[in-house]
């Protein structure tokens, strides 16, 4: 009678672990406030990226105008000059520096707080589409119409080039961890591993990056957008006709994938919380779905106009697009919380799993010692 005791408690116990961790780690209801919209370019905004301090919205343009806007401000407190129609732009981990680029070849590198340019680079891989700082800031990549070139920040020297075969590049990201480098060009992405520059170059402390092997995959659809969710446990791929597809970036293995929407999705953004995907695109707007099962959760009306670029701030708290009218909408945001990854969930689920074969085990052992002590006596 004891050990069913024994073995009830330990039922009741993992039962409450599992209804506590849904507690705990549950997102309260979303709740997603009516937009403020800005008018702050005359053509595309082609990009829109807050600072990590969540207090600044930085947005560029085809007009050639960069803009930095403070989110509870109207307008602009910050206002640069590119020179030229603006693709692709990042902004550094520590928000102190800027790079831009777009189809005149040549990267501007800007300091973010007094908004002066650095540098320009001229580069030959061709119209640039894509820009990513490493997580560590000590790197960006820019993915061109041949590949993906390299710098160093600190003395903005090419260290590494990439070839995509002639292809032009539509999208890079580092994973969050620095483990992973994610790229995409036409139907196809491909991810590849950041390996540890070696001995040699330790031994001279030559700054570099070196990678492993190359995994390509495809994506039937045209992709305009490829990123790592913030704990670099999932990757997201979009583009023509919003089809998405979900793959966990240790293995490669695909989660989910579908036609989200008959319109483009130029842009993603995952959530702080790892939890949900914006995905731009949608008949209606931008739409919220869940990043495991790929369920919409809510959609963003947009009016009718399909935004080319999104955003979420760090602290969860707004959510920003930009629109082909030049036109930016700032949404704030509640009931986003930071919240464990979904590796906790598989633990879990992995000890209950454990917990009960163990018992099944027992009481097998149990009903085959009975049985031949059973056979004994007779």
């Amino acid at each position: 009678m004891n050990k069913k005791k024994n073995f009830l408690f330990l039922y009741v116990i993992i039962f409450s672990l599992f209804a506590n961790a849904s507690a705990v780690y549950s997102v309260s209801e979303i709740v997603i406030g009516e937009p403020v919209v800005h008018k702050l370019h005359g053509l595309s905004v082609k990009e829109v990226i807050f600072t990590s301090d969540s207090k600044k919205l930085v947005t560029c343009g085809n007009d050639g105008i960069i803009n930095i806007t403070a989110v509870s401000e109207e307008a602009a407190k910050k206002t640069m000059i590119n020179g030229g129609p603006v693709n692709a732009a990042a902004i550094s981990p520590d928000s102190r520096h800027l790079v831009t680029a777009g189809p005149d070849k040549i990267l501007k590198i800007w300091d973010l707080k007094t908004g002066r340019l650095i540098k320009a680079l001229e580069e030959s891989t061709g119209n640039i589409r894509s820009i990513s700082f490493s997580p560590s800031g000590r790197f960006f990549a820019a993915g061109g119409r041949t590949g993906v070139v390299f710098y160093r920040l600190n003395d903005y020297k090419k260290i590494k080039t990439l070839n995509s075969g002639g292809k032009q590049i539509t999208s890079v990201d580092f994973s969050g961890d620095g483990k992973r480098f994610l790229s995409a060009y036409g139907t196809l992405f491909s991810i590849r591993e950041i390996k540890d520059p070696g001995p040699i170059d330790r031994f001279f402390k030559n700054d570099t990056l070196a990678f492993g092997e190359e995994n390509i995959y495809e994506h039937n659809v045209f992709v305009y957008s490829a990123s790592f969710s913030p704990d670099s446990y999932f990757f997201v791929i979009s583009g023509e006709k919003s089809f998405t597809s979900m793959w966990r970036s240790e293995d490669g293995l695909l989660m989910w994938n579908a036609m989200l929407s008959k319109k483009d999705s130029w842009d993603t953004a995952f959530t702080p919380d790892n939890l949900f995907i914006l995905i731009g695109g949608g008949e209606y707007g931008i739409i919220m779905a869940d990043i495991v099962y790929g369920q919409q959760i809510a959609v963003l009306h947009t009016e009718g106009h399909n935004p080319i670029s999104l955003d979420i701030s760090d602290n969860g708290r707004y959510i920003a697009a930009g629109f082909r009218d030049g036109t930016v909408k700032i949404w704030p945001v509640s009931g986003i919380k930071k919240s464990a990854p979904v590796v906790l969930y598989v633990s879990i689920a992995a000890a209950a799993a454990l917990l009960l074969l163990i018992t099944g085990i027992y009481y097998l052992i149990k009903f085959l010692r009975r049985k031949r002590v059973k056979n004994w006596e007779v």
